[in-house]
């Protein structure tokens, strides 16, 4: 195997670069912080400049599959409190029956079970449910960070037409 390099910011063992294997071995050793990470990057940030407002908002990884990405893209966007961007992920029939992100914030801020997704210190557990080719679900359990215990749990209903992106069509309270 050929020995690839990265930069390591500040170095590492005093060196400005490593090899990708040992960066590997430092990452998986006992002990070692999670090497992925949710960013919620602010409104209208982006690395790309031809993305969507709705496409700034990114709490995923590379491990997630692209349904549970679009949910985590919705709830980071409500966290931050831009309900256009999260209203903006919704499917058209959704939309319709939504009216507009005004009566939407009304409706996720005005639930108390919905509102749980709002707040930023909000744990979110995602699971993926049924998924076919034009629909699927994604399970979120989510966790006020400050009491510790389930707040509530919602399943996200997506649909999507040919190859176009996800959206969301619906969220139910599971009991």
């Amino acid at each position: 195997m050929i020995p690839y390099w990265i930069s390591y910011g500040h170095g590492h063992h005093g060196n400005r670069w490593i090899r990708l294997d040992e960066l590997a071995a430092f990452c998986q050793r006992p002990g070692a912080e999670n090497t992925k990470k949710d960013v919620i990057l602010a409104k209208g940030i982006t690395n790309d400049k031809s993305k969507s407002t709705t496409e700034t908002y990114s709490s995923t990884n590379g491990d997630d599959s692209i349904t549970i990405q679009h949910v985590k893209k919705q709830i980071a966007a409500l966290q931050i409190g831009d309900y256009e961007a999260a209203f903006n992920l919704n499917s058209p029939a959704n939309k319709k029956r939504l009216v507009s992100s005004e009566k939407f914030k009304a409706i996720v801020s005005g639930w108390a079970a919905f509102k749980v997704l709002t707040l930023p210190d909000t744990i979110c557990k995602y699971r993926e449910g049924d998924a076919q080719d034009t629909t699927a679900h994604v399970k979120v359990e989510a966790t006020a960070a400050a009491g510790g215990e389930e707040v509530a749990s919602f399943v996200f209903d997506l649909s999507r037409t040919g190859d176009a992106v996800w959206e969301t069509d619906g969220v139910r309270i599971e009991c």
